[in-house]
């Protein structure tokens, strides 16, 4: 009896398993179009707009992304562990979608080749870098003219 209850708890975490073992959807195969932000080597994918987005980007800062239009106009701040801010800068809306292909893999290693699509935004006005004490240190103007 105690043999049968073995099998069958064991059963049991094997389908439990199996069900949670599948690959996560990733967003391109949702369809979703992302937001790169090149300087930040970081890619989010709004789920509304206007939105606000607080991600971590490293062990010890964060950025704050206010956006403002789907296409990846936006605010945003870095702020340190100690919540104090380290730069500030803005984005205006990206000029198109650009795509890149993404592998993902089952749960039996196979790949699958998706196409992901993203705007990239571009960095305009002036970006301020602030000291530990809050103090601007630099300042650095971003400027672009569509043809």
């Amino acid at each position: 009896m105690k043999k049968n209850k073995l099998y069958l708890l064991c059963g049991f975490f094997l389908f439990i398993s199996m069900g949670h073992a599948q690959s996560v959807p990733n967003k391109a195969e949702e369809g979703l179009t992302g937001i790169y932000l090149e300087e930040f080597k970081l890619m989010i994918y709004p789920q509304k707009c206007p939105d606000t987005i607080v991600e971590k980007l490293s062990d010890t800062a964060s950025i704050k992304f206010y956006l403002h239009s789907p296409k990846g106009k936006s605010t945003f701040y870095i702020f340190n562990l100690k919540n104090e801010k380290q730069l500030e800068g803005s984005y205006a809306d990206a000029l198109d979608v650009f795509k890149r292909y993404v592998t993902t893999f089952d749960m039996n290693q196979n790949g699958v080749i998706s196409v992901e699509k993203y705007y990239q935004p571009i960095p305009v006005g002036e970006w301020q870098y602030y000291s530990n004490k809050g103090l601007v240190l630099r300042k650095v103007k971003h400027y672009y003219h569509e043809k």
